[in-house]
């Protein structure tokens, strides 16, 4: 079974690839067979078709083609979650201009590292955002590029609508995207580049924001992993994730891999989540293991019941005792579990719904997706190695070590694109592992495995933890405290 799953998302991928079919591609190929007038995303009362989306797209390419943008170049995008964001992302793609995401929590010292770690030519930011970038707007002015600042709330392709401004007159001035766009051409470009690249953003345990590169391949073959919950033009999908990681990017990406009409939400609710079940029928919902934890730890209500969600599909760290609990109560049929990160090449998935496990390598399958745990220091850091070869040694049975994954450039799923940061890149490649010339990619996360080739998440090393499915590094969390406090040192540990 397991190599029936590896092949038809390999299959996906290939075909794809062979057809130079980007994601802007599905959607004009979408369009073009007369399915634009189809439902492609719900938004409250909101209904998005794939033809609106489209249009969209072009106004955005054109505009940004206009004003000079060239392949190579890249925009920030800070707003919460809405289908413009993809219109957005999918516009700029059509020049090969890199979307550069950035994480709408982030405030003061935290966002200006995280805006400053890209050079961008240009900043597109939802009104909400705007204070907060106020804060770090000499942070970006600083730079020599002196970027333009979008501010776009929502967009209405109709002439006699007005877009809503928030005026703060202690703020600073922004360009009115919505109203450039309604000037914008929304017919096709003449040409159009392959390229629809993103820049997700990682903090891992230094707490420095680094951009992690994901390149279209790359993020086809993640959304491609759907294929294991069997979705179709029938199934609707919900998904909350924040659409600043990448992985928030899978479901709107599945609405053109998949053609599955997909239901965003700007912010995770477990009060709504079964209103918005039963209002557009969802079957298939992404999670992470804390909207897990808060849907199980809500009251009783009649809306959990009769409902037509078949599948969730995602991950980060639910807890066995709640998976058990949480499928049981809520009558979810199949709960596909995934491990994966946004620059890592260590993708597995827990197809069988194994409690507690996040993924399934069984020893023979280790040539094809090659994997390993190894032992390491707990106080360098460093991977332990044997003292006659000189290489990694590997972790038996149910004993915790450093996910590694071997890097082969030439398959997507084990390769590493790294980060924008080249010293940053060099430091999670592991040389020489287990024989001379082999490179492998440094997970930071601390798993052990059972008898039966079944993985389970420890923990994050080095000083960083999860919180609400983000990775915090505990040297942020102690900058926080000893300025709130006027304290020079305060060590953190949780």
């Amino acid at each position: 079974l397991l190599y029936v799953l590896y092949y038809k998302i390999l299959f996906q991928w290939i075909k794809r690839k062979r057809r130079n079919e980007t994601i802007a591609k599905s959607l004009d190929n979408i369009v073009a067979e007369g399915e634009g007038d189809r439902v492609c995303f719900y938004f409250g009362e909101e209904i998005w078709t794939y033809k609106q989306i489209q249009a969209l797209s072009f106004r955005v390419a054109n505009h940004f083609q206009r004003i000079g943008l060239q392949k190579g170049d890249s925009v920030g995008l800070a707003m919460t979650n809405r289908p413009e964001i993809v219109a957005i992302w999918l516009g700029l793609g059509r020049l090969g201009v890199v979307t550069a995401l950035i994480n709408t929590n982030l405030r003061g010292d935290s966002l200006e590292k995280c805006v400053s770690v890209v050079k961008c030519k240009a900043f597109i930011i939802g009104k909400e955002q705007k204070r907060a970038m106020s804060e770090v707007r000499n942070g970006i002015n600083s730079d020599l590029l002196c970027p333009d600042i979008y501010e776009l709330d929502r967009f209405i392709e109709d002439p006699s609508w007005k877009p809503e401004t928030q005026n703060f007159t202690d703020l600073f001035p922004t360009i009115d995207l919505a109203a450039c766009l309604l000037k914008a051409d929304p017919s096709q470009l003449p040409w159009q580049r392959s390229t629809a690249q993103l820049f997700g953003s990682t903090c891992e345990q230094t707490g420095v924001p680094k951009a992690v590169a994901c390149s279209h391949g790359r993020l086809c073959f993640l959304a491609s992993t759907a294929s294991v919950v069997n979705l179709t033009p029938k199934d609707v999908v919900y998904s909350a994730l924040p659409m600043y990681h990448v992985g928030g990017f899978f479901a709107p990406v599945w609405a053109f891999v998949f053609r599955s009409p997909i239901v965003l939400v700007a912010k995770f609710s477990a009060n709504n989540f079964w209103k918005h079940v039963h209002k557009y029928k969802v079957t298939v919902s992404g999670y992470i293991g804390e909207y897990c934890r808060f849907l199980y730890n809500q009251p009783h209500s009649e809306l959990e019941k009769g409902h037509k969600l078949r599948a969730f599909f995602g991950g980060g760290g639910l807890k066995p005792e709640v998976w058990a609990a949480f499928q049981k109560r809520f009558k979810i049929k199949s709960f596909v579990d995934i491990y994966a990160s946004t620059e890592g090449n260590c993708t597995m998935i827990n197809l069988e719904g194994k409690v507690g496990a996040c993924g399934y390598i069984p020893i023979w399958f280790q040539p094809i997706h090659p994997i390993q745990l190894v032992k390491v220091d707990q106080i360098t850091g460093e991977i332990v190695r044997d003292e006659k070869t000189g290489f990694a040694i590997q972790c038996k049975d149910g004993e915790p070590g450093e996910l590694i994954g071997k890097i082969v450039d030439s398959v997507p799923m084990t390769r590493f694109d790294g980060y924008t940061d080249k010293e940053a890149s060099e430091k999670k490649i592991a040389r020489d592992v287990f024989k001379q010339g082999d490179k492998y990619f440094r997970s930071g996360d601390c798993l052990c495995r059972d008898k039966y080739g079944y993985y389970y998440f420890t923990d994050r090393m080095g000083d960083s933890f999860r919180w609400n499915g983000e990775n915090v590094a505990t040297t942020m969390v102690e900058a926080v405290i000893s300025k709130a406090l006027g304290m020079r040192i305060i060590p953190y540990m949780g």
